[in-house]
């Protein structure tokens, strides 16, 4: 079979190997926090009785058995606690990503949220998990996403929950950094806060383009 013939071009006939107008996605930064990447708190050790700030610990991530994520509330047996009213606790990538020979690239993630949003789609008066890129470990920051409220116990993808995480204004100015940073208001409206894990920076592939080969 082909979908090409003389004189016209068949798009919708099946093939294999077929050249499609769809990138070829690459992953350039891939976390799954077996490793130390980000600006802890502390690491794997569990916090103090009051939360002190995000840290990775084993046991609350993604798979089964739950494997490593981080959190920005946990006591010291590595139990998510509320986090503390008026905080804002954030951690940033130790290393940045460089990203210049990239196009169409986007942050990609699983994350939990339980934090306090009076009303269900504002923001106004709720304590907000925000998701920051830049240039510089230093910022200055620009919001990528944000998220308030209760996504329920197990961990979603922010892709899922309509992420615009797009990493296009970065891209070309240097070392990417992303930080996730929870702010809360002052009042004693708390929650548990925020998980993250299995964060991802996918490119569509070099400037020149490279596209997916597709079958049907």
């Amino acid at each position: 079979f082909s979908n090409w013939g003389a004189t016209s071009v068949d798009l919708a006939a099946p093939g294999t190997n077929i050249l499609s107008a769809f990138p070829t996605l690459f992953s350039l930064f891939t976390d799954t926090f077996d490793t130390v990447r980000w600006n802890y708190a502390q690491v794997d050790l569990g916090a103090s009785s009051t939360p002190v700030g995000w840290e990775r610990y084993t046991g609350i991530g993604t798979g089964s058995p739950a494997g490593r994520a981080m959190a920005d509330s946990l006591n010291s047996s590595g139990a998510q606690v509320n986090y503390v009213a008026n905080s804002n606790a954030s951690t940033v990538m130790t290393s940045g990503v460089n990203l210049s020979e990239r196009e169409g690239c986007r942050l990609i993630y699983n994350f939990k949220v339980d934090t306090e949003q009076p009303t269900a789609n504002s923001f106004t008066g709720a304590d907000v998990l925000y998701v920051e890129a830049g240039n510089s470990a230093a910022g200055p920051w620009t919001v990528l996403d944000r998220w308030a409220g209760n996504t329920g116990p197990n961990y979603v993808s922010s892709t899922s929950k309509g992420s615009q995480a797009t990493l296009e204004p970065f891209a070309k100015k240097g070392p990417v950094f992303v930080r996730f940073r929870l702010q809360a208001d002052a009042d004693a409206n708390v929650g548990a806060g925020a998980s993250v894990d299995d964060v991802r920076m996918i490119c569509a592939g070099a400037s020149s383009g490279l596209f997916t080969y597709l079958g049907g």
